[in-house]
């Protein structure tokens, strides 16, 4: 079972019924958008490294099997190039999977995501436990996002449309980590700015809109 972990989020205010039930939800569509796109870069790897491993395994066959006919010197240069060709054949339509993907079902019960306190007065918190190396990039991206929005000089339009890809990439260890495996595997920055847009940047994005109207703040530090 997957690490957990908890965060505190920092608020000042309840609001109104519609405002808890959407702040809640806007937690929870994150939670399990990101957990989904962990799931969807690791299945993707491990189908790669299957993949290549069963080109390496006929290798190794025809290899014994040509045994003295210089199969190896005539093959090997190029067995590399032969396993990244196999593996671009191949490669699924990031958009195509993401579409197929029930962003709720897909997190186990066990590793739901989990409100367990909650203290609201002149600086209350928000606190959730969930499977921690999805806990650690909402965390960041929340520290992150309060972080631009209390510094005056961002406010430059053109500064603040820096790609959310890399944004990702500087501020996320995790997120820069699965985007780093996707090029690996093949797939284009087009492609991959459209994933992280679809799946980070905008759940994300609700989010920052409620740290905008001060329903809640950053994380609590000192959690």
């Amino acid at each position: 079972m997957p690490e957990k972990s908890s965060l505190r989020i920092i608020a000042y205010k309840l609001g109104h019924v519609n405002d808890v039930i959407g702040l809640l939800n806007d937690l929870n569509n994150a939670y399990n958008s990101m957990y989904a796109f962990f799931f969807l870069v690791d299945s993707l790897q491990h189908e790669h490294n299957k993949r290549a491993a069963e080109i390496d395994r006929r290798f190794n066959r025809l290899s014994k099997y040509f045994k003295g006919i210089a199969f190896d010197r005539l093959i090997d240069p190029y067995w590399e190039d032969d396993i990244a060709y196999a593996s671009r054949r191949n490669l699924h339509s990031l958009l195509e999977l993401q579409t197929r993907i029930n962003f709720e079902n897909i997190v186990p019960i066990s590793e739901r995501l989990y409100l367990s306190k909650v203290n609201i007065q002149s600086k209350g918190f928000w606190e959730i436990i969930g499977v921690s190396d999805v806990i650690k990039e909402i965390r960041e991206c929340l520290k992150y996002r309060d972080e631009k929005r209390k510094d005056k000089n961002y406010r430059n339009r053109q500064q603040e449309q820096l790609g959310e890809l890399e944004i990702s990439e500087k501020q996320n260890s995790i997120i820069a980590q699965k985007i780093a495996i996707l090029k690996n595997l093949g797939y284009s920055e087009l492609e991959i700015r459209q994933l992280v847009s679809t799946m980070i940047s905008s759940p994300m994005s609700q989010l920052d809109k409620r740290q905008d109207n001060g329903q809640i703040d950053g994380p609590d530090e000192s959690s």
